[in-house]
């Protein structure tokens, strides 16, 4: 009797182990599979100081608990004499948010940011451009990011750091403006 319970134990532990063995290659393969299907974030190399990555299905842009703080309109030059119409909408956030995103997406590990302001940019009514401003946890240094629709598509793909405009970097400056903006019509995004 003793020994058909051992049997019988040593059967089902073989078909456990062998199971909870299948199940764990199976999530690694799984696992593995996410990382192929999951497109990479590519850096362009740019001539200032600037770094752009893009992300094809586009960078979240955060957007929790936003509180409208001013809008205002400005007349800027573009494409040499042109001049066009930028409204800016400036939003604080009401609740703090810490986050390591996208800072850890692109290769900044444990580096911690404070959400602080987004900047909304328009031409003719398009969204083109998300400036968010931030800070690091750990120094208080004040910095910004730039989310940038570079075709007209609606999907923010280029992500821009320590952009440099008209050879200034500052996070109040007017960020560059893509060519389908000041040809698009408004589609009120």
């Amino acid at each position: 009797m003793t020994k058909v319970i051992r049997t019988r134990f040593g059967k089902n532990l073989l078909i456990f182990s062998s199971f909870v063995l299948g199940h764990a290659l199976c999530i690694g393969f799984l696992d593995v599979q996410k990382q192929v299907v999951s497109p990479p974030v590519r850096e362009i190399q740019t001539d200032d100081e600037s770094r752009i990555f893009i992300k094809d299905e586009g960078w979240p842009i955060p957007n929790s608990g936003l509180v409208k703080d001013t809008s205002f309109g400005k007349t800027i030059r573009v494409q040499g004499e042109r001049k066009v119409k930028l409204k800016v909408t400036i939003y604080d956030f009401s609740n703090e948010l810490v986050s390591d995103e996208p800072l850890r997406t692109l290769g900044y590990a444990n580096s911690k940011i404070r959400y602080t302001e987004l900047y909304v940019y328009r031409i003719k009514g398009n969204i083109f451009c998300y400036k968010l401003l931030y800070s690091y946890v750990s120094m208080g240094l004040d910095n910004f990011l730039a989310f940038y629709d570079e075709d007209g598509d609606g999907v923010f793909e280029s992500l821009v750091l320590d952009e440099t405009v008209n050879g200034v970097y500052s996070s109040s400056n007017p960020p560059h403006i893509p060519p389908w903006s000041l040809n698009k019509k408004s589609k009120k995004n």
